[in-house]
């Protein structure tokens, strides 16, 4: 999975860096400026002048740009007669916790026919905090069960699917009375689904010793050597070590967030690179590439991990030289954003200025923004910049709970619903 950031925001960080103060201008005081509100308006206009083809993608920008006050706009057209405005301003609306695009999300959740939402709808429900979303999510859940129990071939049928998403959403939503029921799930379903990352991921958010015996059961499966395609063709290369999935992460991760000791420990000693298979540079490329298994967990750490992870992913942040993971690192700690870490990602990521091997100037900034928004001026002011973007659109989202949304993009963005 990779994250993806908003060409808009790139943009405007482009223009903010013109070129660099003349040594006889180095006393001068730099300019703020609101890029955002600049380019709120331009974004809105689109959307609510009904031109076709454009309409849809103004609805991220705005989002990132102010998204306080995006919220409006898109319940003006909610109900738009083109399919692709109103079903993705229904979603970012859900996405900020507004019942206007929550409604729209249950609807398609319980529905069959909705087949090419219903993920990330359930998703978005499981997200917004709400328990009152439980209940439907359940019925259909014990539904999709009972029919998949009562099919001959378990293949990748409705009932199979709606199963796979929709055990993390229900079990975020934290109903004790939905426990058993994500449990019976997981013991009923066949190997292939119990080691799905999503089955297991929903183990992590339940409260129960059955859960974490489940998860370490399903370490002790993953880590068995499993038949692949490649098995079936001797003269096939099969891909490296490196390139397979293993070491259990999948299983970890959520008997970290559980608080299992041992499970936290060998998950901090997989993020530092110990014990896992060598990380490549990779063929005709100029940056390091981290293995599966190691990557899997940078790129799958929430909020909800800092207090297990901040300290060990920031050891690999400041890894002197950078290597396999500085990047990753980076960005982890932007999404996890640990508090009162501002000052200290602050510190690191000046220790290399102008500019870092594998980290960009961007990506540096959004950690450090994440974690703390007033520290904005004072990064820019480090590298004698004579225009500084105030990024207030950034400054929102993290207000509202929402900086993960800095780390995702058009392809990406439903699916980043965070913890």
């Amino acid at each position: 999975m990779t994250r993806m950031r908003s060409g808009l925001l790139v943009s405007c960080f482009l223009v903010a860096f013109p070129t660099p103060l003349r040594a006889s201008d180095a006393k001068a005081t730099p300019q703020v400026k609101d890029f955002d509100a600049l380019y709120f308006p331009g974004e809105k206009a689109s959307l609510l002048q009904k031109i076709r083809g454009s309409r849809a993608s103004s609805i991220p920008r705005l989002v990132e740009l102010n998204a306080r006050d995006a919220i409006a706009v898109l319940a003006s057209v909610v109900d738009d007669p083109e399919e692709e405005v109103s079903r993705t301003a229904a979603q970012f609306l859900a996405l900020l916790g507004d019942s206007r695009g929550l409604v729209v999300q249950l609807k398609c959740a319980t529905d069959p026919d909705c087949k090419r939402d219903q993920a990330i709808a359930l998703r978005l429900l499981g997200s917004s905090g709400r328990q009152e979303f439980a209940g439907p999510i359940a019925l259909q859940v014990q539904n999709a069960y009972g029919s998949y129990q009562k099919e001959s071939v378990h293949g990748n049928t409705w009932h199979v699917r709606y199963l796979r998403n929709a055990v993390v959403p229900l079990a975020r939503l934290g109903r004790k009375e939905d426990c058993d029921l994500i449990l019976r799930v997981f013991t009923g379903t066949r190997e292939d689904l119990t080691l799905n990352d999503g089955l297991l991921e929903a183990l992590g958010y339940l409260n129960d010793p059955r859960a974490n015996q489940m998860l370490w059961n399903a370490y002790e499966a993953l880590l068995k050597p499993r038949k692949s395609f490649y098995d079936s063709f001797p003269g096939a290369v099969k891909p490296s070590k490196c390139a397979e999935e293993g070491l259990g992460v999948k299983a970890l991760l959520p008997l970290s967030r559980l608080g299992d000791r041992l499970a936290i420990e060998k998950l901090a000693q997989i993020i530092r690179g110990i014990g896992t298979p060598e990380d490549p540079w990779g063929t005709g490329r100029s940056e390091p590439t981290l293995c599966s298994a190691r990557g899997f967990v940078f790129h799958s750490l929430k909020p909800r991990d800092a207090k297990n992870f901040a300290e060990t992913v920031l050891e690999v942040a400041a890894q002197d030289p950078e290597g396999a993971g500085t990047r990753e690192a980076w960005d982890a700690l932007g999404v996890m954003h640990p508090k009162g870490f501002g000052d200290r990602l602050l510190k690191l990521a000046m220790r290399t200025k102008p500019h870092w091997k594998f980290v960009t100037r961007q990506a540096l900034h959004d950690a450090v923004m994440a974690s703390d928004p007033s520290l904005n001026e004072t990064f820019w002011r480090e590298y004698e910049v004579q225009v500084i973007p105030a990024h207030s659109g950034q400054k929102i989202l993290v207000e509202m709970g929402l900086s993960r949304l800095m780390y995702s993009g058009a392809d990406y963005w439903m699916w980043w619903t965070g913890d």
